[in-house]
C-alpha cells in the first residue's frame, strides 16, 4: 500500500490519500464511512455487510480506497506529485496534466498557420 497526494486547483487544500488494500474498512467496516459522514456509503456498506455476513466488509476493503480516490477526482481534485500521476493514468482516471493541453494547443496554432 503506498499514499498518492492530490489537490485542489481553486481551494488550495491538499490531501494524502491510501492506495490499495483498506485495513481500516476491513476491520471497521461502514463505521468508518460514518466516522466521515457519509452517510450514503455507511448504508450500502451496512445492508452488503449484513447480506454477505461479513465477508462483502472483507471484499469492500479491497475496492474502497480506490473509490474514495474516484470521488475526490469528480469532486477536483488532481494529482499533486508522480505517485498519483502515475496511478490516475494507470487507473484511466481522466486526468490530462495542463502542460499536455498547453502542449496541444501550441501544436494546434502551428498547424492553423
Amino acid at each position: 500500500m503506498s499514499s498518492i497526494i492530490l489537490k485542489h486547483p481553486y481551494r488550495m487544500s491538499h490531501i494524502e490519500m491510501d492506495t490499495g488494500f483498506s485495513i481500516s474498512y476491513a476491520l471497521l467496516g461502514f463505521i468508518v464511512c460514518l466516522s466521515k459522514k457519509k452517510i450514503l456509503d455507511a448504508a450500502i456498506g451496512f445492508t452488503i455487510t449484513l447480506l454477505t455476513a461479513g465477508i462483502g466488509q472483507i471484499v469492500i476493503a479491497f475496492f474502497y480506497n480506490h473509490f474514495a480516490i474516484q470521488k475526490r477526482a469528480a469532486d477536483g481534485y488532481v494529482p499533486a506529485n508522480n505517485a498519483a500521476k502515475a496511478y490516475f493514468k494507470k487507473h484511466d482516471m481522466g486526468y490530462v496534466p495542463i502542460d499536455d493541453i498547453l502542449k496541444e494547443r501550441e501544436l494546434k496554432a502551428i498547424l492553423q498557420h
